[in-house]
């Protein structure tokens, strides 16, 4: 047979918990004040550790779901990303961007009034994505007050979302020194 390897302390662990093994199965009443303790901590860290599904990370992309109406044509859906691309290629953080209208964006039944849009930030930009995807925002609502439905996220969480069942399509990247 071969020689089973072991980590440098397992033996020396091994042994410890074994015997804390036998002891408590001999002594029932300690289960109480080591459950009370795992439960104290397991309430600690639900409490104070974070809990995001994803890191809080500058991916330096974003995309921008967003819906026109319902009766929207495809023609009034492209004026409209053609329109936030130009308001997203003002701001000095942005280099340049891309629409897409009536394609299939992960769905088998495309929609009119979805569009996607990817854009790409200059490499000197100073705003965070965070605060670039709050100006841009602002600045789509303002434009478009109509807008059934309008966010902005990362694009991570966009993938998610698409792998979910729903669609983010317009999509702008920055990237920068950070």
């Amino acid at each position: 047979p071969r020689p089973v390897h072991r980590l440098p302390g397992e033996q020396w662990l091994r042994h410890k918990y074994g015997r804390a093994l036998l002891r408590g199965m001999r002594k029932p009443v300690w289960a109480a004040p080591v459950a009370a303790a795992l439960l104290i901590a397991a309430a600690i860290g639900v409490l104070w550790l974070p809990t995001a599904f994803l890191p809080h990370w500058d991916e330096g992309v974003f995309v921008v779901p967003y819906r026109t109406p319902v009766g929207t044509g495809v023609r009034e859906t492209t004026q409209v990303g053609r329109d936030m691309m130009r308001i997203a290629l003002r701001d000095p953080a942005v280099a340049r961007a891309s629409l897409v209208v009536g394609r299939g964006l992960g769905n088998a039944i495309p929609r009119p009034t979805k569009v996607a849009s990817r854009s790409c930030s200059s490499g000197n930009r100073r705003a965070s994505v965070w605060q670039v995807m709050q100006q841009l925002r602002r600045r789509f609502r303002a434009a478009f007050p109509d807008l059934t439905t309008l966010e902005t996220m990362q694009v991570m969480i966009n993938r998610l979302g698409n792998l979910s069942g729903s669609h983010a399509p317009l999509v702008v990247e920055l990237f920068g020194k950070s």
